[in-house]
């Protein structure tokens, strides 16, 4: 193993420096996350005072008994189910469903006899006070954590952003964030419930179970929105991704008689308790892309701009990179709003499908005309070869079956649409990341080596005052 020391010569006065910057900068960051998360408990606390002493309804939300957990109404698998329409009606009742859960989401603080729903609360205290404390706090201290960390091409970039991208930035992040939340805490108190069954607490054990776990949740995301980076907005969106289709998939109720992977990725969005964790995972994860595209925009225009173009100029490739950009976040958003009913609606199946591919084609077609002389080496290969060979190969394997050999429709073949879907959406996250990092990185090594230069250039130029000297 390589070692690895000090040297005399090294400027270790500049690292403890920096070091003792980026120490007390994480300071504050805790300290503001804390106040942030303080503040928003203390008003979450006035309200439910205040709701209690008008008690409004019968014993205020904090009943003098509270049942730790009970069937949210949102997810109610008895409660009213939205049945599969065609494409262009699936998108609407989609959006229909998210924003009637609103009503339910309040209406499941409360639980059988006029007695609390501890979970129902502090799920709603969760979502109220995360959403105030992250639109308030977000990047307040993006630009020096840029500076201490060197990331000079991102500070660049996010000081040169325009106001209304700024603005437009905070709220698709908040929105994100207050859906990315309500999957989690929907399914944290879920978990809890699991591990302490048929538990029920008093006003006051409630209150305190309540408050905890909303200033505990407050303070994380308001620490992370805090500084939040291009790295830690996508890995939001991954994440998001990863963990609300696993809870989803989890949650999916048999339908006719199948489960969800017999039938296609969509069916955790057809019924209760799923639907709503399953549309909420993709549409978190679409605003997160959002997000995403507006801190890296500005890098991929200096990309593009970085040596001869051909057919198209600047300008005409950035539209490409914008049309293939929407069509991905585009073709997300069909597979998770559009649900499949091969026999009343077959062309569901197209749109749904067809959203998979499209955001897979649009992947491996930026990774076939992105400009790679300062990427890796290795980067080509997974970004041409791997990619597209993998897309083909079980593209091809799910078009058709062996006995009889038959050419069949995607998805219906040797390989299931399920399969289909999670192993394209698995490609798609993985090349995502893996492009990004390396663009936000070569970037600000671009960035700070030609600032290098110029210093070192400086350094051995003789100073003006010598100059002046010598023609004296």
């Amino acid at each position: 193993m390589e070692k690895f020391t000090f040297q005399p010569s090294d400027d270790l006065a500049w690292l403890h420096d920096n070091f003792q910057k980026k120490y007390n900068l994480k300071l504050r960051r805790i300290q503001t996350a804390f106040m942030c998360s303080a503040m928003a408990t203390i008003g979450i606390v006035i309200a439910l005072v205040v709701a209690s002493l008008l008690n409004f309804p019968s014993g205020g939300p904090i009943a003098a008994k509270d049942q730790l957990f009970m069937q949210y109404l949102d997810w109610n698998p008895n409660g009213p189910q939205y049945a599969i329409c065609s494409w262009d009606c699936e998108i609407g009742v989609q959006f229909q469903r998210l924003f009637s859960n609103n009503t339910l989401v309040v209406a499941s603080i409360y639980a059988l006899n006029n007695e609390g729903n501890i979970a129902g609360i502090a799920r709603l205290c969760n979502l109220v006070a995360v959403s105030i404390a992250v639109f308030f706090a977000y990047r307040q201290q993006l630009t020096e954590y840029y500076f201490l960390n060197a990331q000079k091409a991102e500070l660049e970039d996010f000081q040169e952003t325009p106001q209304w991208e700024l603005w437009l930035s905070r709220i698709a992040y908040t929105l994100a964030t207050l859906f990315g939340t309500y999957v989690v805490v929907s399914i944290f108190w879920l978990g809890v419930d699991l591990a302490f069954k048929d538990v029920t607490l008093n006003w006051f054990d409630a209150s305190i179970l309540i408050i905890g776990s909303t200033a505990v949740m407050t303070f994380i995301a308001t620490f992370g929105a805090l500084a939040v980076t291009t790295r830690g907005i996508l890995l939001l969106g991954l994440m998001t991704y990863l963990f609300g289709l696993t809870a989803s998939f989890a949650l999916t109720p048999l339908i006719d008689g199948q489960q969800w992977w017999q039938r296609a990725v969509s069916s955790a969005g057809q019924l209760n308790p799923s639907a709503p964790v399953f549309t909420g995972t993709f549409l978190s994860g679409a605003l997160a892309m959002l997000v995403l595209w507006l801190d890296v925009n500005g890098m991929v225009r200096k990309v593009i701009a970085d040596g001869p173009l051909l057919l198209l100029g600047a300008r005409g490739w950035m539209n490409v990179v914008r049309v293939l950009y929407i069509a991905f976040v585009g073709g997300l958003l069909f597979v998770g709003f559009i649900r499949v009913d091969r026999i009343n609606f077959p062309r569901n199946m197209l749109f749904h499908a067809g959203g998979a591919m499209a955001a897979i084609a649009c992947v491996v077609m930026s990774g076939l005309i992105i400009r790679k002389r300062r990427f890796p080496p290795w980067y080509k290969a997974f970004s041409v070869y791997i990619l597209l060979g993998v897309t083909l190969g079980i593209t091809i394997l799910s078009s058709f079956t062996l006995d009889p050999f038959t050419i069949v429709d995607p998805g219906t073949g040797i390989v299931s649409l399920t399969v289909l879907e999670l192993v394209l959406l698995m490609m798609l996250g993985v090349w995502t990341y893996i492009t990004v990092d390396n663009l936000v990185t070569i970037e600000n090594i671009r960035a700070l080596t030609g600032y290098t230069d110029v210093r070192a250039a400086a350094a051995i130029s003789p100073a003006p005052i010598k100059v002046a000297e010598a023609v004296g």
